[in-house]
């Protein structure tokens, strides 16, 4: 960069005046997904080696009014993998194991073990049940501490989904396997391997496992979500439930320590980063879904646990990393993603526009009520609660106050959606559509 300053200095004061106006235009998108409710934290974005903007947004903690800051930790969820699959590869080269193992040379309690290898875990090949499927486990067992042989006795439970190998579906089950793997043959905590192998020699000070446990003041408080400044607190995971798959917490400065020392081979040597980020089936890697971003090769991986989403997006040709950690459960941290990445690039992308709310009363919305069929099994409830007219979908805790936009249309803040009622030639409504991501479903009234 001195070099160009020496030579060319005209070219470098234009350039730094177009940084300052990306990062502006950054600020700006990112503060309009603040308002809109879908995004909640702190957002880091290196374009070409520099870095653009590391700021928070909202809140850290609801009910004390505390701010969100570029130095508060968050629990990432499944963007634990990535590590966890690092640390795998590392003592294969070492030879501690080798990809093509079978399961149950490390872990004999696994019933179908001898089918499955350490390389179908980390490609989601494998075919072992996923644990988080089991419905009456998330509901009662989230926040409890679990052992090895309580999250087997799951696992067992169920048959393989199908022959190892020849499909590809999302498991947290086989990262908690590797993470048993790790240590069988390490003799040492999960935590404690990854600690000494990653966050140590990258000075990753701010990232750990045991969030719930966590004392620090820069800790975020995980939410459902947060309107107009009161938040609906989630629960928190223990890590031992989260384990390898998901219970890493960090900081985005931390993680960009991560993409620093993945940008070159020092710390993990070219050979095994390419195993990494070699598509599979279904364009899995390890620990990372491989992508294309226009003409670009790109890799990334959200993650979501309750109270937080996160997401690592990095196109390693020219040093360009988006990190988004999110402290409320937000569905749309991919599609925030991309537009970041359109908006970097100069792509076209659709802005989000702040809906403006219009008031009503209770006899105003009273025709918009009851219950609504979509395609399949997907009912809609809509209700009146203290005033508020509500969405929920049946047989979900998980309810959703409608913002009347214009007649017959409302929008949801919790995220991008529109509810738009049709009406017969009598004026009375007749069904519903939903219109979120640019998909469309409608339904009728029941």
């Amino acid at each position: 960069m001195i070099k160009y300053f020496t030579l060319f200095s005209l070219f470098f004061v234009c350039s730094m005046a177009d940084a300052q106006t990306k990062s502006e235009e950054l600020h700006e998108l990112l503060s309009t997904y603040n308002t809109l409710n879908t995004f909640n934290g702190t957002a880091l974005i290196v374009h070409r080696g520099e870095v653009l903007i590391n700021s928070g947004f909202g809140l850290k903690n609801a009910s004390e009014k505390s701010k969100s800051y570029s130095t508060n930790i968050y629990q990432i969820g499944s963007i634990t993998k990535q590590f966890t699959a690092a640390v795998v590869l590392k003592l294969s080269d070492k030879k501690k194991l080798h990809l093509d193992d079978a399961v149950s040379k490390y872990i004999p309690e696994l019933k179908y073990g001898d089918k499955v290898s350490i390389r179908q875990l980390l490609t989601h090949t494998s075919g072992v049940f996923n644990y988080t499927d089991d419905g009456d486990f998330m509901r009662d067992k989230l926040e409890k501490p679990t052992t090895q042989a309580e999250m087997l006795q799951i696992i067992n439970a169920m048959p393989l989904d199908f022959e190892p190998g020849t499909q590809m579906k999302y498991s947290n089950s086989g990262y908690l396997l590797l993470g048993y793997i790790i240590e069988a043959v390490t003799r040492k905590k999960y935590e404690r391997v990854v600690r000494e192998t990653i966050f140590e020699p990258l000075k990753m000070q701010n990232s750990g496992f045991d969030y719930a446990n966590l004392q620090n003041p820069q800790k975020a408080t995980g939410y459902e979500s947060i309107r107009d400044g009161i938040g609906k607190k989630m629960l928190t995971v223990d890590s031992t439930v989260s384990f390898a798959g998901g219970s890493m917490y960090s900081t985005t400065e931390d993680l960009l320590k991560w993409h620093n020392a993945l940008q070159g081979n020092r710390f993990i040597k070219s050979g095994l980063k390419q195993q990494l980020f070699t598509p599979h089936l279904n364009n899995f890697g390890m620990g990372w879904v491989v992508d294309r971003f226009y003409d670009r090769n790109a890799v990334y991986h959200n993650g979501s646990i309750p109270g937080f989403t996160s997401n690592i997006y990095r196109i390693e040709e020219d040093n360009t990393c988006i990190i988004l950690l999110n402290n409320i459960a937000n569905r749309n941290i991919d599609t925030i993603t991309r537009n970041l990445l359109c908006l970097l690039y100069d792509k076209p992308f659709n802005k989000p526009q702040i809906k403006q709310e219009i008031p009503y009363t209770a006899d105003d919305v009273q025709r918009y009520l009851g219950e609504f069929q979509f395609e399949g099994n997907f009912r809609m409830r809509i209700f009146l609660e203290n005033q508020k007219i509500y969405a929920q979908r049946m047989g979900e805790a998980d309810q959703f106050e409608m913002f009347l936009q214009k007649q017959d249309t409302f929008f949801l803040k919790a995220f991008e959606a529109e509810l738009i009622f049709s009406t017969n030639s009598s004026g009375v409504v007749a069904g519903v559509c939903l219109v979120q991501s640019k998909k469309t479903m409608c339904s009728t009234k029941k």
